[in-house]
């Protein structure tokens, strides 16, 4: 028997999730959970308030100022869409949502695709994956993603021997993963950021995956 979700709950659960979406680099999926939070009762001063305090945690610029972005846009009672440069031509799009790593949709929004995490550098990883998530996501609309590490992790190997090596491991993983029964995505994608390790001073386009 499935029981109802407190309105309240989903209300904060929402808000928390638009913040980590900011934090990750999408805003638009931080301000899709935005609505849905503003749907079950939270006000702008609620949502304004929560993420201003959580910008205030933020070291990475970017990230820092695309959270007061949604600040700003949530206390105007606007859409994310309108704060900033206006496109010259709308397109038609669908939309879908998905997670990655060891997130996974919550609060009624739809489990579209799932990005889990297979390795890092030539390191193969079963950490970072979320099953759940791969299981509502279902086979084909789960998909690898690999954890680029820059030049400095391969002293003495050229960039370019160093990102086959590394695109050479995800490869392997893609059939060889413990979670490789999950994804059936065929796109493995690159994820680059200092994180892994191996980036420093601008050389963000010397290693090719």
């Amino acid at each position: 028997m499935s029981r109802r979700r407190n309105p309240n709950q989903i209300r904060v659960d929402a808000v928390k999730m638009a913040i980590q979406k900011a934090k990750a680099g999408c805003l638009t999926c931080g301000q899709d959970y935005l609505s849905l939070a503003k749907q079950h009762g939270a006000t702008d001063e609620e949502v304004q308030l929560a993420i201003s305090t959580a910008a205030e945690t933020i070291e990475n610029e970017i990230s820092r100022r695309d959270l007061l972005k949604m600040a700003a846009a949530a206390a105007a009672g606007i859409a994310l869409a309108t704060v900033g440069p206006t496109p010259q031509e709308a397109e038609a799009f669908t939309t879908y949502y998905g997670t990655d790593s060891n997130t996974q949709s919550c609060c009624g929004v739809p489990q579209n695709f799932y990005v889990g995490r297979f390795g890092y550098g030539t390191t193969g990883s079963a950490q970072y994956f979320n099953t759940s998530a791969a299981n509502a996501a279902g086979y084909n609309n789960t998909y690898e993603y690999w954890g680029v590490q820059g030049p400095g992790s391969a002293p003495g190997t050229d960039p370019w021997t160093w990102g086959s090596q590394q695109a050479a491991a995800a490869r392997y993983q893609y059939t060889h993963n413990a979670n490789a029964g999950y994804a059936g995505g065929l796109t493995i994608f690159g994820d680059i950021e200092p994180g892994f390790g191996g980036w420093s001073g601008g050389n963000y386009s010397t290693v090719v995956f």
